[in-house]
């Protein structure tokens, strides 16, 4: 998750490599239980001593290094998230020495596609945004199907480890990868396989 973090050392010692673990560690804390699964929030401020920073340090640099970090855990171990991911680091005095404060907030918003799911029947392609896309007939759904033999929320696709998984939500119709029912545990899906929810059938695609 901290791969590609910058090697240069902060004043007073502490690199961004520590700090993007410190962020990891706060952001699993938050992690709540909702209805599509284990969401943390997707805007965070990490606040820092002055004196761990060197003067000439390229903040906005940093603050990609540590969205990209906190991105890359969260796809890892599939939280998901309202919107799009961003850390913004902050000098703060009354921050102690050797620790950092986190301010985090939820803020929905667009987030890049990940990953389609395309209808065999009339082409359309669904985009994944989240790591936890809740399929459904529900307007509270991320990928919404609206044929009734299709439930609520039907099925759940989602990205940890570095795999994608389908996950049947008890639905009256079922789910099924290249035939197989989904059946109390995820199923790892890959580019080309094709996937129904009910009688609606998909392929799936990374993007």
């Amino acid at each position: 998750m901290v791969d590609g973090i910058s090697a240069a050392i902060f004043g007073g010692g502490m690199p961004p490599v520590e700090i993007a673990e410190r962020l990891v560690r706060h952001a699993d804390l938050l992690v709540a239980d909702t209805e599509h699964g284990p969401t943390i929030p997707n805007r965070f401020i990490v606040r820092i001593n002055p004196r761990h920073l060197a003067k000439d340090v390229d903040m906005p640099a940093l603050d990609r290094e540590m969205t990209v970090a906190l991105g890359s855990a969260a796809a890892e171990r599939g939280w998901r998230t309202e919107g799009p991911i961003t850390v913004a680091l902050a000098a703060d005095p009354a921050v102690v020495a050797g620790g950092i404060q986190c301010d985090a907030a939820i803020e929905p918003g667009a987030i890049p596609a990940w990953g389609q799911l395309l209808d065999l029947n009339d082409g359309v392609a669904y985009e994944l945004r989240t790591n936890r896309v809740v399929v459904g007939r529900a307007a509270a759904a991320d990928v919404i199907l609206p044929e009734p033999e299709v439930s609520r929320t039907h099925a759940v696709v989602f990205r940890r480890s570095g795999t994608v998984w389908v996950d049947d939500l008890g639905s009256a119709n079922g789910t099924r990868v290249n035939g197989r029912r989904v059946d109390g545990e995820p199923v790892a899906i890959h580019p080309g396989d094709q996937i129904e929810f009910g009688p609606a059938t998909f392929a799936f695609r990374l993007l």
